[in-house]
C-alpha cells in the first residue's frame, strides 16, 4: 500500500475576477493564473504530493525508489528540487535535479546505502522544492518529507565494502561519475590497457572484472579521486601503487599480487574484505584521515615489511604475515585485531593505538612483540602472544588478558597504567627471561606464571589476587607485592631462590603451597592490624620455617606442613 505523506495543495475559488489560493504545505510563494479551467486532479488538496513506496534500502550500489513526486495538476509540471536524508548511512541518487513530470505522472526518488557508514532504522527523506511550475500555477520554496526504512552494512568488523556493478560487454573498468558503484549509460569505459596508468584525480574509478585476472608486466600506478575494485585479480612483476586523493580505496573479493614489487595503497580511507594482498617486497597501506579496514583479508609479504596505518584500524579476521617487521598503528580510535593472525618469522611486531582489542588473536614471531594501548584498554582475552626469542611488552589503561597465552624465551613485561591488570586463567611463560606484571591492582586467579628467572608481581594501590594460581621459577626470586590485600589461597608459589610476599593489608594463604628449595620465604605485612591466614598451607623453605613480620600481626589457621614464625 502506498501512502501520501505530505502534499502541497491549493484551493481555487473563482468569483468573477477574484482568485483565492490556499496552500497546505510549507512554502514561501505560490501563484496561479486566472482561467476558470484550472483544476486539481486526484487528491483535491494536492498540488505536488510525495508518495511513500515502502521500499527498504539495504545495499550500496543498488539504488532503491523510496518515494515518488506526484503531479496532480491537469497539465504537465516542471519541478526543480534538492533532496537529502538525515543519516550518513544513506545517500540520495541525483539529489539536485530539474524534471518534467507529465499530468498525473510521478518522478522517482532513489536512495542507496552510503559506505563507509552503516546502520539501520528509519530516516527522513526531505525534498526542498525550489520551483514547481505548471501551466496554471507555480510554487516555490516548498518542503516535503517521507520516512525511509534502511538496513545498511558499514565498513567495520563483520561488514563488507560495496560490490561494484560491472560495465557492459567485456569491459572491466569505468569512471563512476555519480559514485553509486554501478555503471550508468554514458559513463566512460576505461580500456584495459589504460588501467595500470590511470591518472585522473577527479574521477571515481571502478574496476569490476567479474573474476578475471588483469596481468600487467609493468608498474601499476593508479591515481584517482576514489578507486573501487570488485571480484578482480591484479597481478604484475613490478611495483603497484594506488592513490585516491581525498577519498576512498576499496577492494572486495579481489587479489593484488606483485611477485617482485612493493604494494602501496594510500587514500583518506581504505577498506578491504575477502581480499588477498601478496608480494615478496614491502606492503604499505595508509589511510590518511579515516578508517583502515582490512576485514577478512590476507596481507602476505615473503621478505618485506608490512606497515598499516589508519584513523582507526580494524583488522578483524585478518591474516598478516611476513619474514620482516610488522607495524600496525591506529592514530585515533581503536586498533581492532579480534580473531586476527599476525605472524612474523624473523621480524619485530609493533601494534599500537589509543585502545587495542586483540580478542582471540594470534600474534607470533621470533623477535620482539610490543602491544601498546596508549590511553585506553588493551584487551587480549583468549589471545596467543608468542615470541621464540624476543621480549614481549604489553601496556594499556587497563589490561585484560583473561585466558590469554603469553610465551617467550626472553623477558615478559605486562603493565596496566590505570585500572586492573587481569590475568585470570592466563598462561604467562618465559623459558629464560624475567616476568614483570604490574598494575594498580592485579587479578591473576587461576593463572600459570612460570620462568627460569625472576618473577615480580606488583599491585601498586589495590589487591593482588592469586587464588588457585601457579607462580613458579626454577632459578629466580619470586616477589609478590600488594599495597592492599594479598589473596593467594590454594596458590602454588615455588622456586629455588628467595620468595618474598608483601602486603599492606591482610595476607591470605589458606591451602597454598609456598616452597623454596634453596632460599628463604618471607611474609611482610606492612600493617600491624593485618591478618595472616595460613590454614592448611604447605610452607617449605630451607629450614621449613617461614618468617613473617611485623610480629604484632594476627596469625590464623594451622599450616598442613611447615610453620610460621615472627621475625
Amino acid at each position: 500500500m502506498r501512502r501520501s505523506f505530505q502534499a502541497i495543495g491549493l484551493s481555487l475559488i473563482v468569483l468573477g475576477a477574484m482568485l483565492t489560493i490556499v496552500p497546505t504545505g510549507s512554502y514561501s510563494s505560490i501563484a496561479g493564473d486566472r482561467p476558470v479551467d484550472v483544476a486539481v486532479a486526484g487528491d483535491s488538496e494536492a498540488f505536488v504530493a510525495i508518495i511513500d513506496t515502502n521500499n527498504e534500502v539495504t545495499q550500496p550500489g543498488n539504488p532503491v525508489t523510496v518515494a515518488e513526486l506526484e503531479n496532480n495538476l491537469n497539465s504537465s509540471m516542471t519541478v526543480e528540487y534538492e533532496a537529502s536524508v538525515d543519516t550518513d548511512a544513506l545517500a540520495v541518487r541525483n539529489p539536485d535535479q530539474t524534471r518534467t513530470v507529465r499530468q498525473g505522472g510521478r518522478a522517482p526518488l532513489e536512495v542507496t546505502c552510503s559506505p563507509p557508514n552503516g546502520g539501520s532504522g528509519t530516516a527522513t527523506l526531505t525534498v526542498e522544492v525550489v520551483e514547481a511550475a505548471g501551466q496554471s500555477a507555480t510554487i516555490r520554496d516548498a518542503s516535503l518529507e517521507v520516512p525511509v526504512e534502511y538496513d545498511c552494512p558499514g565498513r567495520t568488523a563483520g561488514n563488507r565494502p560495496p560490490e561494484p556493478g560491472q560495465p557492459p560487454g567485456d569491459a572491466v573498468a569505468y569512471v563512476d561519475d555519480d559514485h553509486d558503484y554501478a555503471y550508468d549509460e554514458g559513463e566512460r569505459i576505461v580500456p584495459r590497457g589504460e588501467i595500470p596508468r590511470f591518472q585522473n584525480g577527479s574521477a571515481h574509478l571502478v574496476i569490476a572484472a567479474g573474476g578475471e585476472t588483469l596481468d600487467y608486466n609493468r608498474q601499476v600506478q593508479i591515481k584517482a579521486k576514489s578507486v573501487t575494485v570488485g571480484d578482480a585479480t591484479l597481478t604484475t612483476n613490478k611495483q603497484l601503487k594506488i592513490e585516491a586523493e581525498g577519498d576512498a580505496i576499496s577492494f572486495r573479493d579481489s587479489t593484488v599480487d606483485t611477485k617482485n614489487g612493493q604494494i602501496q595503497l594510500k587514500a583518506s580511507e581504505i577498506t578491504t574484505s575477502g581480499t588477498t594482498i601478496t608480494t615478496n617486497k614491502q606492503i604499505k597501506l595508509t589511510a590518511e584521515s579515516k578508517a583502515l579496514t582490512v576485514y577478512d583479508t590476507t596481507i602476505d609479504s615473503k621478505n618485506g615489511q608490512i606497515q598499516l596505518k589508519g584513523y582507526p584500524v580494524d583488522a578483524t579476521d585478518a591474516t598478516i604475515t611476513t619474514n620482516k617487521q610488522i607495524k600496525v598503528e591506529s592514530e585515533s580510535g581503536r586498533l581492532t585485531l579480534a580473531d586476527a593472525t599476525v605472524d612474523s618469522k624473523n621480524g619485530q611486531i609493533q601494534l599500537k593505538g589509543p585502545s587495542v582489542d586483540a580478542t582471540d588473536a594470534t600474534i607470533t614471531t621470533n623477535k620482539q612483540i610490543k602491544l601498546t594501548a596508549e590511553s585506553r584498554a588493551l584487551t587480549l582475552t583468549d589471545a596467543t602472544v608468542e615470541s621464540e626469542n624476543g621480549q614481549i611488552q604489553l601496556k594499556g589503561y587497563p589490561v585484560d588478558a583473561t585466558d590469554a597465552t603469553i610465551t617467550t624465551n626472553k623477558q615478559i613485561k605486562v603493565e596496566s597504567e590505570s585500572g586492573r591488570l587481569t590475568l585470570a586463567d592466563a598462561t604467562v611463560d618465559s623459558k629464560n627471561g624475567q616476568i614483570q606484571l604490574k598494575g594498580p591492582s592485579v587479578g591473576a586467579n587461576g593463572a600459570s606464571i612460570t620462568t627460569n628467572k625472576q618473577i615480580k608481581l606488583t599491585a601498586e594501590s589495590g589487591e593482588l589476587a592469586l587464588t588457585g594460581a601457579t607462580v613458579e621459577s626454577e632459578n629466580g626470586q619470586i616477589q609478590l607485592k600488594s599495597n592492599a590485600q594479598l589473596r593467594a589461597s590454594s596458590a602454588v608459589i615455588e622456586t629455588n631462590k628467595q620468595i618474598k610476599l608483601t602486603s599492606s593489608g591482610d595476607m591470605t594463604l589458606d591451602g597454598a603451597e609456598i616452597s623454596s628449595t634453596n632460599g628463604e620465604a618471607t611474609l611482610t605485612l606492612n600493617q600491624a592490624s593485618a591478618t595472616l591466614s595460613v590454614d592448611g598451607a604447605v610452607l617449605q623453605d630451607r629450614d621449613a620455617t617461614v618468617v613473617y613480620s611485623p610480629g604484632g600481626v594476627s596469625v590464623t589457621g594451622t599450616p598442613a606442613q611447615g610453620s610460621v614464625q615472627a621475625g
